[in-house]
């Protein structure tokens, strides 16, 4: 009978809540989702990643639709991307493959592309150097709808008609499609039926003169940018090139194809206004005329009365009327040599509420205009301004890094740019990082709280060290990689610093620094990229020139522009009384090839780390692997599939990287790898296994959240006691709990 009683009231009580305390407690031993968090800095700049705070290369055309779906064209030969109502961003059409932007420079410029829709909901492209007008239909099918590949003229029906290199287009309320034909110095008519036609002007013939269809002329420099855009009457207004005055001006060709010039007066109408390029036209509700002008969006009522919309500051910022700023120049070359100076780029679009979009090409963002002037950034993030550091908290702080006309990260190589992630005894993450724009270097303290302060470094001795490398005690450093004035590694620890191995002596011809083996000033050393200690306190090096680009097309003759000393690479060993030996690699050549040290080969290595059995691990970055160097010297494949890029999680030789390029060891032996070329981190286990932890693969762009969320090209990496993961991207430190 006992034996019944407590068996019901064992029952009851698990009735009553016992399952469910049971469950709490197993709710309560759940891990915490792994996130990617932010810590200090200033986030933003250009990249691809969907979702509702998306990326953007460079946008270089617009088109709003009548329910508020914004379509933006990313890039010369670049995706077609989309923006719901709600601010979400995805990519609806890949065109082609999205050229970096230094090659667009070289390869004819960065130029604008042109979006417009028509009534049913069709969105027709035209692109840079094309000769044709593709459409994706609302369906989502994308076609060519007229023109064909030759370029040249013809009229008559769509699939025959031909067109020169097309740059602007718009449409009218009926459906009815405008061009600007550069090439053939007309502007023609796509009307509903798919019958090309003249609007205005004389088929190959170059000028400037008002009259009648085919009287008119148009003046169009190839290096000069021409906008179209037609009001709700009918009347179209083209950008045009004014070569008296070396200047923009607005041709108006009304319902009977009639040309004229606009005589734009200021707002008081006492006198003309002038236009520098004349970038970006829309038309309002009322036939207002809009023009981003330079860093200005200008407003020309429908008799030529114009005023400043908003604008007038050469910065990115938003808000109200004239405190606001549009990047929007260009320097540099283009086509075959040809200037392109202060070149304005960028669109403009307009929706059914007259509110303006700016696709901001250089700030890699799009920029919602209210008609009240209230200017905001709806998708995208602002380019941080650059300069010099700023200490705050979070988001106040900034870091510094020099930014030339917004494509930094191409020209010097995402890889090659450094910020020196460590931790101190309280927790708290330094930051290190210097370059030739910033010859007095960048030392920071972020404490866990996102506070970054600035420190000093080695007791007050002036030096900024492009490589770190300690052993808890001592700090052993090289410095001025770029000059290589002193291509040498010095120690530093309290109370010292003195020059511990290599030649501190400069000489301006390359082949005086090829390397020399030897003990301490005997030694040589051409240039340091990387460095490690292992456990017996032996300094590794990787030993090569830095990576170097050609900005433009040009007979240089320099074999300093390009060289296999910048692509191949020696792993050089310092032991601890200064002793240099060069343990693989060859500096004369690159490629890839395992073996015997001396025998191996490595194309752009970029980081090395050492096991606790002294094993070397080196990223092989162009060659697209991990690579081993055990302690005889032997080099061997670790993991990575060898000269094919990829992103395959998968064990050894069959898992794939793509250009990875820093390399920590977590506190379990795993190494962890940036893999810059795919913007992932990723986790290899002693045993060769390969698997992704954070990051998308071709999604380039930080977007805190769960994982895998988003991230960019990492220029740092290091590991708190907790195991948790800092990175620094996008000129801010990140965090990740692994």
């Amino acid at each position: 009978m006992r034996f019944i009683i407590l068996f019901f009231l064992l029952c009851c009580l698990s009735a009553c809540g016992g399952d469910d305390h049971t469950r709490r407690e197993a709710e309560a031993v759940e891990p915490p989702v792994a996130s990617l968090e932010f810590v200090a800095g200033q986030l933003g700049g250009k990249g691809n990643a969907d979702g509702p705070v998306g990326r953007f290369s460079h946008p270089v055309g617009i088109a709003v639709s009548d329910t508020g779906v914004i379509y933006v064209k990313d890039g010369n030969g670049g995706p077609i991307r989309k923006i719901s109502p709600d601010g979400v961003v995805s990519s609806i059409l890949s065109t082609a493959q999205d050229a970096a932007w230094f090659l667009m420079r070289a390869n004819g410029g960065m130029r604008s592309s042109s979006l417009t829709l028509d009534n049913a909901g069709n969105l027709f492209v035209v692109g840079h150097k094309s000769c044709q007008i593709q459409r994706l239909s609302p369906q989502g099918e994308f076609s060519v709808y007229a023109g064909q590949t030759e370029c040249g003229y013809a009229d008559g029906n769509r699939g025959l008609a031909k067109f020169g290199q097309l740059e602007s287009m718009t449409s009218d309320r009926f459906g009815n499609l405008y061009i600007v034909d550069k090439d053939n110095f007309v502007v023609r008519k796509v009307d509903v039926f798919g019958t090309v036609s003249i609007v205005a002007g004389q088929v190959g013939v170059q000028g400037s003169l008002d009259g009648s269809k085919s009287q008119a002329k148009f003046n169009w420099p190839r290096n000069w940018p021409a906008n179209i855009a037609v009001n709700a009457s009918g009347t179209i207004y083209v950008s045009d090139y004014d070569d008296i005055n070396d200047s923009a001006r607005i041709r108006k060709i009304n319902n009977d194809s009639t040309v004229s010039t606009l005589q734009i007066k200021t707002a008081d109408g006492l006198s003309l206004r002038s236009l520098s390029f004349g970038s970006g036209m829309v038309t309002d509700s009322l036939g207002n005329l809009f023009i981003l002008d330079q860093n200005e969006i200008l407003k020309i009522t429908p008799s030529g009365i114009s005023q400043v919309f908003v604008g007038g500051h050469l910065r990115n910022q938003d808000g109200y009327g004239n405190v606001v700023g549009f990047r929007t120049w260009a320097i540099g070359a283009g086509e075959n040599g040809e200037e392109m100076t202060n070149l304005t780029i960028g669109r403009l679009a307009i929706d059914k509420q007259d509110n303006l979009y700016y696709a901001d090409t250089f700030d890699s963002s799009i920029r919602k205009i209210r008609p009240d002037t209230w200017v905001t950034t709806i998708a995208g993030k602002h380019r941080p301004d650059y300069g010099r550091p700023v200490d705050g908290i979070g988001a106040l702080a900034k870091f510094s890094q020099y930014d030339f006309n917004g494509y930094y990260d191409e020209l010097f190589l995402d890889h090659e740019l450094r910020y020196d992630l460590d931790k101190d005894e309280q927790g708290n993450i330094i930051v290190r990082h210097s370059d030739q724009f910033h010859v007095e270097g960048e030392l920071r303290k972020v404490e866990p709280n996102g506070t970054v302060t600035s420190l000093y470094q080695w007791n007050g001795v002036h030096t900024w060290p492009d490589q770190v490398a300690t052993d808890g005690t001592k700090y052993y450093i090289s410095e001025d990689r770029i000059s290589r004035r002193k291509p040498n590694v010095a120690v530093s620890e309290p109370g010292s610093f003195e020059d511990f191995a290599g030649s501190t002596s400069f000489n301006a011809t390359p082949q005086y620094n090829d390397p020399v083996d030897g003990k301490g000033a005997d030694a040589v050393f051409f240039t340091i990229t990387a460095s490690t200690i292992d456990k017996a306190g032996n300094l590794f090096v990787i030993d090569r020139d830095r990576l170097r680009v050609q900005l433009f097309p040009a007979p240089y003759d320099n074999p300093r522009i390009k060289s296999d000393r910048e692509e191949g690479g020696l792993i050089r060993k310092v032991t601890p009384d200064g002793v240099v030996t060069t343990v693989a690699g060859s500096l004369a050549e690159h490629g890839y090839v395992d073996g015997p040290g001396k025998l191996a080969r490595f194309h752009v290595p970029t980081s090395i780390v050492a096991d606790r059995r002294g094993n070397l691990f080196v990223a092989d970055t162009y060659n697209h692997v991990i690579r081993k160097i055990d302690s005889d010297g032997n080099v061997s494949t670790f993991a990575g599939t060898p000269l094919k890029s990829g992103s395959l999680d998968s064990v050894g030789l069959q898992a794939s990287f793509n250009k990875p390029d820093l390399l920590i060891f977590d506190h379990q032996g795993n190494l962890i790898v940036a893999d810059n070329g795919n913007c992932l981190i990723r986790k290899i286990t002693p045993t060769g296994k390969v698997t992704t932890i954070a990051g998308k693969a071709g999604s380039r762009g930080v977007i805190p959240g769960q994982l895998p969320a988003s991230i960019s090209a990492i220029h740092g990496m290091t590991l708190d006691a907790n195991n948790t993961l800092y990175i620094f991207s996008e000129r801010a430190l990140l965090k990740i709990a692994l």
